[in-house]
C-alpha cells in the first residue's frame, strides 16, 4: 500500500509540472505570432512525419508471433493386475519360448524292451515296425507335409523312425521321445499312442492342433512328460487312471471344458500340472488335493467357482499355486499357513471375502503374493515383516482398512508394491522405501495425516516412493493464502507508475 500511494503522489507532482510547463509554452506562442506579423508569412510545417515515412516504418516492424506453451502432465497410478504389471501383472498369463527341434534327439531314458523290435546282422537294433506305423499315422494326421522340420519322417521304409526322424529319440530300438514343439502341426491327433508303450516324452506344443484327446495318451506307462500346450485342442479332460510315471502335465492355453477327473487323484507322482486358460467348470478340483507331491498348480483363467477347500493346507510340497481369474468365493483358509514351500502365491481377480488369514504371514519363503482385485477387509498386520524374501505384493483393489503396517520398510527385496484403491486411514508411515523398491502404487486410500515434510520430499522415504502427495494441511493453507498477495499488489504500483510518467510524456 505505501508503494501505491508513492505512485499516486508521483502521478499528482507530475500533472502539476506538466501543467505549468504547458501554461509557459502558450505564452511564448503568443509572444511569437505577435512578432511575426509583419513578415510574408509563408506556412511550412517540418515537425509532422509524412504519410510514405510512416507507412515505410510501420512495414519494417517484425509482427508479433504469438507463443504456444504446452503443457503436459503425467499421473501413473498403478496397474490393478500384473504387470503392467505385469500382472504377475503380474496382470498376466504364463508365456514359453520354444524352440522346434531340428534334428534328432538323443535320449538314453530307460525302456522296456519291445518284443517286436528286429535285431540286424551288424547288431543294431531297429525299431518295430509297428512303432514306426505309428508315428507315420502321426505324420499324416498333423499334416507332416507343412511341417516346419520333417527330416525322415516322409521315409517309406517302417523300420527307420530311429534313424535320422527329426524330433525322435530311441533307446534299443524303442522311441522314448517325440519333441515336435512349435513346428506347424495341424490337425487332430490319431489313436495310435497305444503302440507307443516305451515313450517317455511328448512334446507338441506350440502348434495347431484340434480336435479332443485320445484316450490312448493314458495307456503309456512309461510317461513322464506330457505337453500340448498353446494348441485349438478342446473336448473333455480324458481320464488318467495307471499312469505311475507321469510327472508333468502341460495343457494351459486350449479349450478343455468340464471338471478334473476324479481319477486324477491316482497320478501320485505328478509334480506339475498346467491347466492355465481354458474352460474347466465345476467347484475347486478334489482331485488336486490327493496330489501331495505337487509343486506347481496352474489354474487360472478358467471357471472355477465356489469356495476354497479348507484342507487345501494338504498340498504342503506347493511352490507355486496360481488361481487367479476363477470365481472363486468365502474366506481364504486358514490352512494356507500350513503351506510353508509356497514361493508363489496368485488369488486375484475372484470374489475372496473376509480378512486375511494370520497363517498366511506364515509362509516365510513367498516371492510373489497376489491378493488384488478381491472383496477383503480388516486390516494389513504387522506380520508383514516375516516376508523377508518377497518381491512383489499386490493388495490393491480390495476393502482393507487401518495403517500401513511400518513393517514394509524391513522387506529389503520387495521390488513392486500396490495398495492402491483400498481404504487405508490414519497417518501415512514415515518409513524408508525398500532399496530394491521400483514400483509403487498407494493412492487413492484415505489417509489423513501425512509425514513430516522433510520425509515426504526425501526421495528414500516411502512417500516420496509410492507419490504420496503429502503436503500439511496448515502449510497447504499458509502458502494458497498468500499467494493472491505476492501475485497481485506487487504488480499494481508497478504498472500505476508506468501509466503516469506515459501520460507525463505524452504532454511534450
Amino acid at each position: 500500500m505505501k508503494a501505491y500511494s508513492s505512485c499516486l503522489i508521483l502521478a499528482i507532482l507530475l500533472f502539476l509540472i506538466a501543467s505549468f510547463v504547458l501554461a509557459q509554452e502558450e505564452d511564448g506562442d503568443i509572444s511569437d505570432i505577435s512578432s511575426s506579423s509583419d513578415t510574408s508569412g509563408q506556412d511550412t510545417d517540418d515537425s509532422l512525419p509524412s504519410q510514405d515515412n510512416t507507412e515505410e516504418a510501420s512495414s519494417s516492424s517484425p509482427p508479433t508471433t504469438p507463443s504456444t506453451t504446452t503443457n503436459t502432465n503425467t499421473n501413473d497410478n498403478g496397474p490393478a493386475d500384473l504387470p503392467t504389471a505385469p500382472e504377475i501383472d503380474v496382470d498376466d498369463d504364463e508365456s514359453e519360448t520354444i524352440v522346434p527341434n531340428t534334428g534328432p534327439v538323443e535320449d538314453t531314458a530307460p525302456a522296456t524292451a519291445d518284443p517286436t523290435i528286429v535285431p540286424t546282422s551288424h547288431g543294431r537294433i531297429l525299431p518295430s515296425t509297428t512303432t514306426c506305423t505309428a508315428l507315420k499315422q502321426i505324420y499324416n494326421a498333423l499334416n507332416g507335409k507343412t511341417w516346419s522340420v520333417s527330416a525322415g519322417w516322409a521315409d517309406g521304409n517302417m523300420t527307420s523312425c530311429c534313424s535320422g526322424w527329426s524330433g525322435v529319440a530311441c533307446s534299443r530300438g524303442n522311441v522314448v521321445k517325440i519333441a515336435l514343439p512349435s513346428n506347424n502341426l495341424i490337425g487332430t491327433l490319431p489313436d495310435v499312442f497305444g503302440q507307443l508303450q516305451s515313450l517317455v516324452t511328448l512334446d507338441l506344443s506350440g502348434n495347431h492342433i484340434s480336435g479332443s484327446l485320445p484316450t490312448s495318451l493314458a495307456s503309456m506307462p512309461l510317461l513322464r512328460l506330457l505337453n500340448l500346450d498353446f494348441n485349438q485342442l478342446s473336448g473333455p479332460l480324458i481320464n488318467f487312471r495307471s499312469m505311475p510315471a507321469l510327472t508333468s502335465i502341460h495343457l494351459k492355453n486350449n479349450s478343455f471344458s468340464g471338471a478334473i477327473p476324479d481319477s486324477w487323484a491316482n497320478l501320485i507322482a505328478l509334480k506339475d500340472l498346467y491347466l492355465s486358460n481354458n474352460n474347466l467348470t465345476g467347484p475347486f478340483p478334489t482331485p488336486v488335493l490327493h496330489l501331495t507331491r505337487l509343486h506347481t498348480l496352474l489354474l487360472d483363467g478358467n471357471h472355477f467357482s465356489g469356495p476354497l477347500p479348507a484342507t487345501l493346507g494338504s498340498l504342503n510340497a506347493l511352490q507355486t499355486l496360481n488361481m487367479k481369474n476363477n470365481r472363486l468365493l468365502g474366506p481364504i483358509p486358514s490352512s494356507i499357513g500350513n503351506m510353508t514351500s509356497l514361493m508363489n502365491l496368485l488369488l486375484s481377480h475372484q470374489m475372496l471375502n473376509g480378512s486375511i488369514p494370520d497363517g498366511l504371514y506364515n509362509l516365510v519363503n513367498l516371492e510373489y503374493l497376489d491378493l488384488s482385485s478381491n472383496r477383503l477387509t480388516g486390516g494389513i498386520s504387522p506380520q508383514i515383516g516375516n516376508f523377508q524374501k518377497l518381491k512383489k505384493l499386490f493388495l490393491g483393489h480390495n476393502g482393507l482398512s487401518g495403517s500401513v503396517p511400518s513393517q514394509l520398510e524391513a522387506l529389503g527385496k520387495l521390488e513392486y508394491l500396490s495398495l492402491n484403491y483400498n481404504q487405508l486411514n490414519g497417518q501415512f508411515p514415515g518409513i524408508m522405501a525398500p532399496r530394491a523398491l521400483g514400483y509403487c502404487y498407494m493412492t487413492p486410500n484415505q489417509f489423513q495425516v501425512c509425514p513430516d515434510r522433510h520425509i515426504v520430499t526425501n526421495p528414500n522415504s516411502m512417500a516420496f516412493q509410492c507419490a504420496m502427495d503429502c503436503i500439511k494441511t496448515d502449510e497447504t493453507s499458509a502458502i494458497s493464502s498468500a499467494t493472491p498477495v505476492r501475485r497481485l499488489y506487487p504488480l499494481a504500483p508497478s504498472w500505476l507508475c508506468v501509466v503516469a510518467l506515459a501520460a507525463w510524456l505524452a504532454l511534450f
